[in-house]
């Protein structure tokens, strides 16, 4: 079973969704961001490219292979920057995720290889309106874990 075939690590209880992500920060020769949302989703839902983690893969693995899937090229040079844990609702559901985010170097021509997606570049100094919320932070060395809302588990 190659890695994409295998499931996410993601478990479900109850209302709550629990996942592990892991996301890469590109920058094209300009300096510029690659960020992607989904064509569905509204303006202000760009984010890192990345995606879940699946079973058996390591967070470097995974942020590879989720590059390669969307956008046809490999990455290198890896730096690791911290986490993004996330606590959310999207209409009835509660999700908790950990987001593994790296900064990486990238050969090739960025060609969108998910066709439910858009992707652009960004400068830089719209960061901060990017998701996951926080992640400026990660990439700018000031954090290695940020919390956006986590307030625990309530019976």
């Amino acid at each position: 079973m190659t890695s994409s075939n295998r499931p996410d690590v993601t478990f479900h209880m109850g209302q709550l969704r629990f996942s592990v992500r892991c996301s890469v920060f590109l920058k094209n020769d300009q300096g510029e961001l690659l960020v992607q949302k989904k064509k569905t989703d509204d303006d202000a839902s760009w984010a890192l490219p990345g995606g879940r983690l699946k079973v058996g893969e390591s967070v470097l693995e995974g942020a590879r292979r989720e590059i390669v899937e969307e956008f046809g090229v490999q990455t290198f040079n890896h730096r690791f920057l911290g986490v993004v844990e996330q606590n959310i609702t999207l209409g009835e559901q509660r999700i908790h995720e950990h987001n593994y985010l790296f900064s990486a170097e990238f050969s090739g021509e960025i060609v969108l290889c998910d066709q439910t997606l858009d992707w652009r570049w960004i400068d830089p100094a719209a960061i901060d309106a990017i998701k996951p919320a926080g992640c400026a932070g990660l990439l700018h060395g000031s954090s290695q874990m940020i919390s956006n809302g986590f307030t625990g588990l309530t019976s």
